[in-house]
C-alpha cells in the first residue's frame, strides 16, 4: 500500500487496521505510515464471527466513528464518507 501511496500519480487509497488493542492509536500511525489519505479502523476482537461491526473512518481532516451496525450498514457508511471525501477532492 505505502509503495502505491508514494508512486508520482497515485489512486485515491484506502487502508484498513483491525487492530485487537490501542485501535485509533495503532489505525492513526498506520495511515501516516503508508501514506494514505483514508484508513477504516475496527476492534478485529470485537468483529469476528458477528453480523455486526463498529469502525472509525480516519482521514487528515476527521475521525468518523459509527455505532456498532450490521456489516452491510457499515459497508454503505464507507462508501458513503468515501464519495463525500472523493467530491471534496473533485475526483
Amino acid at each position: 500500500m505505502a509503495s502505491v501511496a508514494a508512486l508520482p500519480k497515485p489512486p485515491f487509497c484506502i487502508g484498513f487496521a483491525a487492530e485487537s488493542e490501542k485501535v485509533l492509536e495503532y489505525a492513526r500511525a498506520k495511515r501516516l505510515r503508508k501514506g494514505i489519505p483514508m484508513l477504516i479502523a475496527n476492534d478485529v476482537s470485537q468483529a469476528m464471527g458477528k453480523s455486526t461491526n463498529q469502525i472509525t473512518i480516519i482521514t487528515d481532516e476527521e475521525e468518523l466513528s459509527f455505532p456498532e451496525k450490521e456489516k452491510l450498514q457499515v459497508a454503505e457508511e464507507i462508501v458513503q464518507s468515501l464519495a463525500r471525501h472523493l467530491d471534496k477532492l473533485n475526483l
